[in-house]
């Protein structure tokens, strides 16, 4: 090709139209219209409070904040927030996790803070007892789980304490060798049976008389 006709493609717009011969489901779809983000604000001070919205709570101790401020909770979609960890599953209620704000923000004590879970989602092998709230730390990149402090089974709510505002979710992370799997891994330990220390010992008759 000559540098004229080079010049001449390099320069072209081209337009083809596919025509697929069946419609496709596709594979992942995001319904953000399903509902929208919401957010709830309200003004602390240095007194002992509590600040609920949807299914989550928190309760601020006398003096955890420094100075007044603005506090939020943001609801969140599965498209607002960051994937999951490997192995791990998002049990968080009605929506797929909490944003709290101001971030960063660090308390002078300890915040509870109880978030629902969905006991529905629970896989095969675990329970309530299982799920911890995680938040999403910005220096790993990763979900890392909070200190908690009860299963609130009556209603459905995990409580754990932090001490700073960020993403969070209520989740479990499924181990490798996990009940619902070991059932017919034949490789399990518990399947492999003691070994006979007679085996492949022959036995030799005393000579007769």
């Amino acid at each position: 090709m000559d540098v004229k006709n080079l010049a001449f493609y390099i320069n072209t717009n081209f337009r083809k139209v596919v025509t697929f011969g069946k419609e496709e489901n596709a594979d992942l779809v995001n319904n953000i219209s399903e509902f929208k983000s919401i957010k709830e604000e309200k003004w602390l001070g240095f007194e002992e409070t509590n600040f609920q919205f949807k299914n989550t709570q928190l309760h601020f101790p006398e003096g955890a904040i420094a100075k007044p401020s603005a506090v939020s909770i943001t609801a969140l979609r599965n498209v607002d927030i960051v994937a999951m960890n490997q192995g791990m599953v998002n049990l968080t209620q009605d929506y797929s996790g909490y944003r709290f704000l101001p971030h960063p923000m660090q308390f002078e004590k300890n915040v509870e803070v109880s978030i629902g879970y969905d006991e529905s989602k629970l896989p095969n092998g675990y329970t309530v007892e299982d799920i911890r709230t995680y938040f999403f730390d910005e220096s790993v990149k990763r979900w890392m789980p909070l200190e908690r402090v009860k299963v609130d089974k009556e209603n459905k709510k995990i409580i754990s304490k932090t001490n700073h505002f960020t993403d969070m979710i209520n989740g479990i992370i499924k181990v490798p060798e996990s009940p619902e799997t070991s059932g017919y891994t034949p490789t399990s330990i518990k399947d492999i049976k003691a070994a006979d220390p007679s085996a492949a010992v022959v036995t030799i008759e005393p000579p007769s008389a």
